[in-house]
C-alpha cells in the first residue's frame, strides 16, 4: 500500500513518479468512500497515519501533487471529518510553495519536498505549461476555505491576474509562457494534453464558489465559445449510431482539431481532449441564452460521439491515445493506427457520466458498459487491471502498469453512470481534474463512514 502503483502482471510496485509515496491509495481513498468500502477505506488510513510523511528528498511535480494527493485528501476531509487529511495535506502544500517564488508567480513545475529546489523536465524548455498552472485553483482555494488561511488562494488567484493580462484575443491559449512574466510563447494550441485542464478550471473554479465571480465566468464562456468556434469541427461519422430513444435522429460528431503557431488546422485529437464534451455539457446548464445553450450542448453531444469512435474502431474496444482524422469537411474517419497504446484514461468516461446527468440518453451507460466488458476482457488480471501497449492486437500485450487514475477516476465515473443522481449531485459538487469531488463552498460537509 505504501508503494505509488500496482504491476498487475507481475506483481510488485511500479514507483515512477512518486517512488516511496502511497499514490494508489491516496489518489483512490474517495472511491473506497464512494463505493461504500469502508474496511478498505480504514486500513488505507491506518497505513496513513502510521507511514504517511511528507519531508522526503525527492521532487515531485506541483501538478501532480496537487490534483491526485491534494484533491484525493480534501476529498476525503469532506466526506469524513477526519482531521488526519487536512493536517496532512496542509503541511503537503506548504512544501509546494517555494515553486511560486518566480518572476510572475507562476510556479515551477517541480520542487524538493525538503529543500525547496525548484526546476523543470528539460521538454518544458524552461517554460511554464497552461494546464499545470491553470490546474491548481481548486484545491489550493478549497484548502484556504477549510483553514481559514488566505495564502493558499492568493497564491492561484495571481495565477489568474497574470494569465488575464496576456489572454489572447481569441481566448485560445498556446500551452507554453514565460517564468519572468506570464507572455505566451508559439506554439501548437490544443484542448488536449498541455491545455486541457486550464480550461476546465475556468468553468469549475466558478461553480466551485457558486458562481460569484462573473469575470472568471466570462472568461470561461469567451473561452468555451472559442473552442467552438475555431477548434471543434463538424462532420458525419462513417458508420451511424442509432439512438433508442429518436432511430430517426440524424447521427453527427464534432472533434477537437488544434492549430499550429503558423495558424494551419491539425486534424488530430488527444484522448484528454475527450473531458470538453463534459465541460461544454456542464458549463450549457448555466447559459441564459437558449440558442447558446443547446449550441453548446450540441458540441458537447457531439465530442462525447466522437470519443466514443475512438473506442469503437479498435480490435479490443479500448481506446488508442490520440487520433489523426481523416476530414474531407463532411465525414469524419478516425484512424486508430497511430498512438495505440490505452493507459487506461477516463475522459471519455467522464463526458458520458456528465451527459447522463443531463440528458438522460441511455446511449451513455450502453458505451461505458461497452467499456467496462471490454476492460475485464483485455485489461484483467488476476491482480487488478493493465494499461494495454497497441489495442489493435487481440490478444494485447498489457504493460504492467495500473495507473493511479483509473481507480481515482475511471472505474469512480464508471460506477457513478449508474448511480442515482443524489449521489455526488452535480449542483453540489465540483470533480477536480482527477475526479474528486470537492463540495461547493455554501453546500454541507460531512458523509457517514
Amino acid at each position: 500500500m505504501g508503494q505509488s502503483e500496482l504491476r498487475p502482471v507481475t506483481g510488485g510496485c511500479h514507483n515512477s513518479m512518486f517512488n516511496g509515496l502511497p499514490l494508489t491509495a491516496a489518489d483512490s481513498i474517495d472511491t473506497l468512500l464512494i463505493m461504500g468500502l469502508n474496511d478498505e477505506y480504514y486500513r488505507a488510513l491506518d497505513h496513513f497515519k502510521a507511514n504517511l510523511k511528507w519531508d522526503k528528498q525527492m521532487d515531485v511535480s506541483v501538478f501532480e501533487t496537487t490534483i491526485r494527493f491534494v484533491g484525493g485528501f480534501l476529498t476525503a476531509y469532506q466526506m469524513t471529518g477526519e482531521n488526519f487529511f487536512l493536517e496532512s495535506v496542509t503541511d503537503l502544500v506548504n512544501r509546494l510553495l517555494p515553486a511560486f517564488n518566480t518572476g510572475s508567480g507562476l510556479p515551477r513545475s517541480t520542487v524538493n519536498l525538503v529543500t525547496g529546489a525548484c526546476s523543470e523536465p528539460a521538454w518544458m524548455i524552461s517554460s511554464a505549461v497552461l494546464a499545470e498552472v491553470g490546474t491548481l485553483q481548486l484545491e489550493f482555494a478549497t484548502l484556504s476555505h477549510h483553514t481559514r488561511n488566505p495564502v493558499y488562494l492568493q497564491k492561484v488567484s495571481d495565477i489568474y491576474n497574470v494569465l488575464r493580462n496576456h489572454l489572447p484575443a481569441d481566448y485560445l491559449f498556446p500551452p507554453f509562457l514565460n517564468y519572468a512574466d506570464g507572455s505566451t510563447k508559439p506554439s501548437t494550441i490544443t484542448i488536449g494534453g498541455l491545455g486541457d485542464s486550464y480550461y476546465e478550471y475556468l468553468l469549475k473554479f466558478w461553480l466551485l464558489n457558486e458562481k460569484k465571480d462573473k469575470d472568471i465566468g466570462d472568461w470561461y464562456y469567451k473561452s468555451a465559445q472559442s473552442i467552438i468556434d475555431n477548434l471543434a469541427l463538424y462532420g458525419i461519422p462513417s458508420q451511424p449510431y442509432i439512438e433508442v430513444e429518436n432511430p430517426d435522429r440524424k447521427d453527427y460528431m464534432y472533434f477537437l482539431s488544434e492549430r499550429d503557431g503558423a495558424g494551419r488546422i491539425i486534424n488530430r485529437q488527444d484522448h484528454l481532449a475527450c473531458f470538453a464534451g463534459g465541460m461544454l455539457g456542464l458549463g450549457s446548464l448555466y447559459i441564459e441564452d437558449e440558442n447558446t445553450k443547446q449550441n453548446h450542448l450540441r458540441v458537447a453531444e457531439g465530442l462525447a460521439r466522437f470519443c466514443w469512435e475512438m473506442y469503437n474502431k479498435t480490435a479490443t474496444g479500448l481506446s488508442p491515445e490520440a487520433v489523426p482524422v481523416n476530414f474531407n469537411g463532411e465525414e469524419i474517419q478516425i484512424v486508430t493506427t497511430n498512438n495505440v497504446e490505452w493507459i487506461m484514461r477516463p475522459e471519455a468516461v467522464e463526458t458520458w457520466f456528465i451527459l447522463w446527468r443531463i440528458t438522460k440518453k441511455q446511449k451513455y451507460r450502453d458505451w461505458g458498459w461497452y467499456i467496462f466488458e471490454a476492460m475485464n476482457k483485455h485489461s484483467r488480471t488476476d491482480l487488478g487491471y493493465s494499461g494495454l501497449r497497441n489495442v489493435n492486437n487481440v490478444p494485447p500485450e498489457k504493460d504492467n502498469v495500473q495507473q493511479s487514475f483509473f481507480m481515482a477516476e475511471t472505474m469512480k465515473y464508471l460506477f457513478l453512470l449508474f448511480t442515482p443522481d443524489d449521489v455526488l449531485p452535480l449542483d453540489k459538487f465540483v470533480f477536480n481534474t482527477e475526479a474528486h469531488p470537492l463540495l461547493k463552498f455554501q453546500a454541507d460537509a460531512f458523509f457517514e463512514v
